[in-house]
């Protein structure tokens, strides 16, 4: 028999900022971007958080090369002691298949975070479950891709493909940019070029291409997939494809 379980996401948070006591905390209202970072996942996720505490919204979940799309429900509320309380109901938009009997059911997770901050509107988290390490952030998102060109952070620092590069977006949904990576001390420069577009859901799709040559002076080609959303201090994003890195990345300006 096929077994459902409701995803349950516990968030535990610190949210008095300096100087503020249980008598000023108040619900964080309004539309916001959560990220985490662990050393075997990663997480994005859009969450809209209600004046009254009530939560809907959605996260991508990154463990080796998958993502997996939850819609999530939930309440926040603030406690006595000034502390917050989110917890969140999410369960995964795709089936997989039950170890235990070979039918697809949902998949499901649970997690525990601490929240310290806010400093310009955002908070710092870190995870508090057993055994479980990870740090991330919940900020204010923001709607429309701001033009302009921003440098690319939070890339795996690996020495077959350790890289820095930036990006410059049009405001009309094209990208450029330049990478430069070193693979066991070789230097590549690649020109970067591509698109964004909203997916419907508040997260855009970002494809891009790197072209560099081979030694024969033939073009190589590389395309990467990934989804971001927007904040007010940058932006935040995901590897969406089965390839590359498990992290969250930003890029700023």
């Amino acid at each position: 028999m096929s077994q459902r379980v409701s995803l349950i996401l516990a968030v535990a948070a610190v949210l008095p900022v300096f100087g503020q006591n249980s008598s000023t905390a108040t619900i964080p209202a309004g539309t916001f971007v959560l990220t985490e970072n662990g050393p075997t996942f990663s997480g994005l996720a859009r969450l809209s958080i209600g004046s009254g505490g009530e939560v809907t919204g959605l996260s991508l979940v990154r463990a080796s090369t998958t993502t997996t799309g939850y819609a999530i429900q939930g309440v926040y509320t603030i406690n006595a002691d000034s502390t917050g309380s989110l917890v969140l109901n999410a369960t995964s938009l795709d089936a997989s298949v039950n170890a235990g009997d070979g039918e697809e059911a949902p998949v499901i997770f649970s997690e525990h975070l601490t929240l310290i901050g806010p400093v310009r509107g955002q908070f710092a988290t870190i995870r508090t479950d057993a055994g479980v390490y990870a740090t991330g952030s919940l900020a204010q998102a923001a709607t429309a891709v701001p033009k302009g060109d921003y440098f690319l952070f939070g890339t795996v620092i690996d020495p077959s493909g350790t890289s820095i590069a930036y990006l410059s977006f049009d405001g009309a949904g094209n990208v450029t940019g330049r990478e430069l990576t070193n693979s066991f001390g070789n230097m590549t420069l690649k020109t970067l070029s591509g698109t964004h577009a909203c997916e419907g859901n508040g997260f855009q799709k970002l494809s891009v291409s790197a072209t560099t040559t081979d030694a024969n002076g033939d073009p190589v080609v590389t395309t990467e997939t990934y989804a971001f959303l927007v904040t007010k201090q940058d932006m935040r994003m995901i590897r969406a494809d089965h390839n590359g890195q498990t992290g969250v990345c930003s890029l700023s300006q």
